[in-house]
């Protein structure tokens, strides 16, 4: 696990306020599902997909899948997801997330692995699954948390860990701590050196920041103190 990802702290919104309206609670105190969860909640959703008789019905569930899917491995937001066009901005080795607000048609690229692009690409060449797609990933946001904390529920998984924002948080901590920097700068909007650094820094390093790569790859980690989250 990475713990330098696990200090980004969203403040939790409650689930007794009116004004959430099914918006996910995001927990405040740091934890997250670990990858072993993940799978179950991955092994849940694909039943949930399967565990209909109804054609149209299954090919609904399936587009839920894809999100949960997509959400999962790239640690895109909810709203990226939705906005995606599965059949031009998903491609064989990344998935391109755009940016309304900026003026490049592909505001960042995130890579996805060899397996599930080709999940994607089987499902989304299966004809009837083409022609469902009459409004591509444009689903109701509050629809899909509901069906996120449905099938977490399902396999004993806490609702508060379990919506789209948490799943994100989960991916990013699941990364490995020596993930190369711009790899994480790219799953999670992690801007800076200092924003993700896992350490905390002390006075003996004045000139960090002139550093040209991150001071602590060229330390012992036993000489270094972890930064708390929270």
């Amino acid at each position: 696990m990475s713990p330098g990802l696990q200090t980004t702290t969203p403040g939790r919104r409650s689930e007794e306020d009116p004004c959430c309206n099914g918006v996910e609670s995001v927990s405040d105190d740091g934890a997250c599902l670990d990858t072993a969860q993940l799978v179950q909640l991955e092994l849940s959703f694909r039943r949930w997909a399967d565990a209909t008789s109804r054609q149209d019905v299954r090919l609904a569930r399936r587009r839920i899948l894809l999100i949960f899917l997509l959400i999962r491995h790239t640690g895109a937001k909810l709203n990226e997801i939705l906005r995606l066009d599965p059949f031009t901005d998903i491609d064989a080795h990344s998935v391109c997330i755009h940016d309304p607000t900026s003026p490049e048609p592909c505001a960042r690229r995130i890579s996805i692995a060899e397996n599930l692009s080709q999940e994607i690409r089987a499902t989304l060449d299966d004809p009837h699954f083409r022609s469902s797609l009459t409004k591509l990933f444009a689903v109701d946001p509050a629809f899909v948390r509901r069906k996120f904390y449905e099938c977490a529920k399902a396999c004993g998984l806490p609702k508060r860990l379990s919506g789209p924002e948490m799943i994100r948080r989960a991916r990013a901590v699941e990364l490995p701590y020596f993930v190369e920097l711009e790899i994480v700068d790219v799953v999670d909007g992690f801007p800076t050196v200092d924003g993700t650094t896992p350490f905390v820094l002390e006075s003996e390093y004045p000139n960090a920041h002139d550093q040209d790569v991150p001071w602590w790859w060229k330390e012992s980690r036993l000489d270094l103190r972890e930064r708390e989250s929270g």
